[in-house]
């Protein structure tokens, strides 16, 4: 046997199978291993330029190594070997130049005998195989990677992969461990990352890649994962690897990044912990800091299910997360104003494929904030939403010494309703109005109190739109009241508010030094001017003051009144509107001002000097009301030694026409 054996091969425009050089050289040096005997070790180096292939193509390549083996029998008993490629292109990309060494020899200790369902790693099982990667710039459509280093190990059962390093956007990619049970199927890897994960977009869901875009940051977040799966039976030649990976995946993972934008709302610092298994995800932990506050969140994700559910607990402004929200629920939120965050303590529950079955319940803590520029220094309440219906019980709110408190309040969404049951108060109604809606404050802007009144509210009225269909009864006592001319220092009152109706029922009030009893209904289906009907009992009231408010409040009239009055029709735009009739009685009177007596005050002066100015004793009179002209025929006045009867009309506007 010779004892030096040495080939050389040279090609121009070979073919090995699929696989074309422009040029290859192929050198071999095979000698006996004097420690080995009767071993050989043959030493091999081929280079080609220009190779192609159906999978892609290189400018150089290079596979050297070697290999010990029987004289009778090539089958290597160890062997290492390197393969080393330049300008690679491929149908997915382009690698500048990649290099791998690999060792193989006998296996150091015994491994498990080989099973039937090992499939091809079955031919592995004898042999103990060390592999060194290195790999430079990879460009492709999807992904661009600086460089890669790794390190695999194959010892039977086991494929590990060791210190994997990858540079690529910025950043680090590192797999410091995985592992590989060939005969359980089982695979586990520990990954540290550090790069960009914005720049992988096309690699990413459509959804991920759209929230990913939204983050902004000047340091890449870090992120730590640990991921075990079973792979498909190896002897299953076209496996189904999305029904059988998905549902024996288990990964877990942290993350944690500083200076970041969401939305292009700051956040200081973030930190989240995960676990997913069997389709199910579970957030451990999500920390978001801002500079106003922070806000941890845990939750369940079935994704099997398509349910969800979490647990926020947040100090943090609302509007960082308006971008999120729907225009609908962004109009809404810009209703608010906040000078400090609300605290939020909250649960979230949920079926991804039914958007309507979201609900929540939370406890809410709210200061110095403002609604549709309304003030107010606290608000608490807690929240439920079901069914599209968000009920907040417990609620109160205080405004400086305002305050209202209410047992439970609703919101339904199908229709935009506010429910209020048992509702207290004692606020400017005005602020409440105008907190609700502008169609709100229009409609009770003409009922005005100078101090905030004590109110019980139940009924309903609607958010937004037409306040047709508002049904709100209020309990009132309060004052200074004002409606039209009238200013009552104090009331008591029931207010019933019935789509474009206001009715006000059981008045009792103070009224010009005296008392008034009745009920008021206005109709506002019109227009902003109301129709209204009213009938009031006066007692003891001066007669000076009232016409003060209803005519002049120059006048000279004096005296005490009582009366009773039936409005049957009125407009509060037009003073030439009314109808009604009523009685009138005066005692202690002076009504020479008035221009009804006026006419006759000089010529009774004429008569006995003194005569027309004099005190009435009494006066009383039965009186009709049509467009603002009053008709009276047994108006009588005793002003001793004088006694008027009259009979006659007189308007709004003092024209008189009366026989005495």
């Amino acid at each position: 046997m010779p004892a030096d054996i040495g080939w050389e091969v040279k090609a121009a425009g070979a073919k090995a199978g699929a696989v074309q050089f422009e040029s290859a050289e192929l050198k071999a040096h095979s000698t006996p291993l004097p420690s080995q005997p009767p071993h050989w070790r043959t030493t091999f180096t081929l280079t080609a330029s220009q190779t192609k292939s159906p999978w892609g193509q290189s400018r150089s390549s290079r596979l050297s190594g070697s290999w010990v083996h029987s004289p009778a029998n090539l089958t290597p008993i160890q062997a290492e070997a390197k393969v080393q490629l330049a300008q690679v292109r491929a149908p997915w990309g382009e690698v500048r130049s990649a290099e791998v060494v690999s060792r193989l020899a006998g296996a150091e200790r015994a491994s498990p005998a080989p099973q039937a369902d090992w499939g091809w790693w079955s031919a592995l099982a004898p042999y103990q195989i060390d592999t060194d990667v290195q790999v430079a710039q990879v460009t492709s459509p999807k992904l661009h990677l600086d460089h890669l280093a790794a390190g695999l190990r194959w010892q039977a059962p086991h494929c590990s992969v060791t210190n994997l390093v990858a540079d690529l956007y910025g950043g680090r990619c590192e797999i410091p461990d995985a592992r590989l049970d060939v005969a359980t199927r089982e695979l586990t890897a520990r990954s540290v990352l550090n790069f960009d994960l914005r720049q992988l977009g096309a690699l990413w869901h459509t959804n991920a890649h759209s929230w990913l875009g939204r983050l902004a940051w000047n340091k890449p977040p870090v992120a730590r994962l640990f991921a075990q799966l079973t792979l498909p039976n190896w002897t299953n030649a076209r496996p189904d690897w999305r029904a059988e990976l998905w549902p024996n995946l288990w990964l877990a993972g942290e993350m944690h990044g500083e200076h970041l934008a969401f939305h292009e709302q700051p956040v200081t610092a973030f930190q989240l912990a995960f676990t997913g298994a069997n389709s199910v995800w579970r957030l451990s932990h999500l920390r978001v800091v801002r500079p106003e506050g922070e806000a941890q969140l845990t939750g369940t994700l079935d994704w099997k299910n398509r349910t969800y559910g979490a647990r926020l607990r947040s100090r943090l402004d609302p509007r960082a997360i308006r971008s999120l929200l729907s225009p609908e629920a962004q109009r809404g939120l810009d209703q608010f104003a906040f000078t400090g965050p609300p605290v939020i303590d909250a649960e979230v529950w949920g079926n991804g494929s039914a958007p309507g079955q979201i609900g929540f319940s939370a406890r809410v803590v709210a200061t110095n904030f403002t609604v549709r520029g309304e003030s107010a220094d606290d608000f608490r309440a807690d929240l439920r939403f079901t069914n599209q219906f968000l009920l907040a019980t417990d609620v109160q709110v205080s405004h400086g010494a305002e305050w209202i408190k209410a047992p439970a309040v609703g919101l339904s969404l199908t229709n935009y309703w506010v429910f209020l049951t048992n509702a207290q108060s004692q606020m400017d109604p005005l602020r409440i109005a105008r907190a609700i809606g502008p169609h709100v404050a229009a409609t009770i802007s003409p009922y005005r109190f100078g101090k905030p009144p004590q109110a019980r509210v139940n009924g309903h009225v609607p958010a937004r739109g037409s306040s047709a269909t508002a049904d709100l009864r209020f309990d009132l006592t309060g004052g200074p009241f004002q409606y039209w001319r009238f200013h009552l220092p104090r009331a008591t009152s029931t207010v019933h508010w019935q789509g474009d109706v206001v009715t006000i029922t059981n008045l009792q009030a103070e009224f010009y030094r005296g008392r008034l009893a009745g009920d008021l209904t206005v109709d506002f289906s019109q227009g902003p001017n109301g129709d209204f009907q009213f009938q009031a009992r006066a007692q003891d009231a001066d007669l000076h003051l009232l016409m003060a408010d209803l005519t002049t409040p120059t006048n000279r009239l004096e005296g005490m009144v009582d009366a009773h009055l039936r409005i049957t029709h009125a407009n509060t735009g037009d003073w030439d509107s009314w109808h009604g009739y009523g009685t009138v009685s005066m005692r202690d009177g002076l009504l020479w001002d008035w221009p009804l007596f006026g006419l006759f005050s000089p010529l009774l002066n004429s008569v006995a000097p003194g005569l027309g100015s004099s005190r009435a004793k009494a006066a009383k009179a039965s009186y009709s009301l049509a467009r603002s002209v009053i008709h009276t025929d047994d108006l009588e006045i005793s002003s001793p030694p004088v006694r008027l009867r009259y009979r006659g009309t007189v308007d709004f506007h003092g024209q008189v026409r009366a026989r005495v």
